[in-house]
């Protein structure tokens, strides 16, 4: 009888070590994710400010995303400035001085991510949107 307890307790206490040792499978997830974006007019032309907003069916991924814009050119690319989405993944982002200049602008919302860790990475990937061109009269 003695026996038979200390058998079944090295096998529970063996059956224990190897649940706890065992490595616990990890996964990844990469949220959906996407951008719009346009200039505001003050009253039409010129175009005073640019907004947006970043949709994800993950509101983590839409509230406090790190959105900049860029105006293309030659070499490297202007930043115009960044801001913060809001809770509802909305930004605008003013103009440096009264308007913006004519050109071809894109807009990059910042990877995020939202847990790191040995057995979890869940990731709101980078975005960039394609040029919008504007043209003030």
């Amino acid at each position: 009888m003695q026996i038979m307890r200390a058998v079944g307790l090295a096998a529970l206490v063996g059956g224990l070590t190897l649940a706890v040792a065992a490595p616990a499978s990890g996964h990844g997830i990469k949220y959906g994710r996407g951008v719009q974006g346009g200039f505001i007019p003050a009253d039409g032309p010129p175009y005073t400010a640019a907004t947006g907003k970043v949709n994800s069916g993950k509101a983590a991924c839409r509230r406090a995303s790190r959105v900049i814009l860029f105006k293309a050119q030659p070499g490297r690319d202007i930043d115009y400035g960044s801001r913060l989405t809001n809770r509802q993944g909305q930004f605008t982002i003013p103009s440096p001085g009264n308007q913006f200049d004519d050109g071809a602008y894109y807009l990059v919302v910042k990877r995020k991510v939202l847990a790191k860790n040995r057995y979890h990475r869940h990731i709101c990937p980078r975005l960039k949107t394609n040029a919008f061109t504007i043209t003030n009269p």
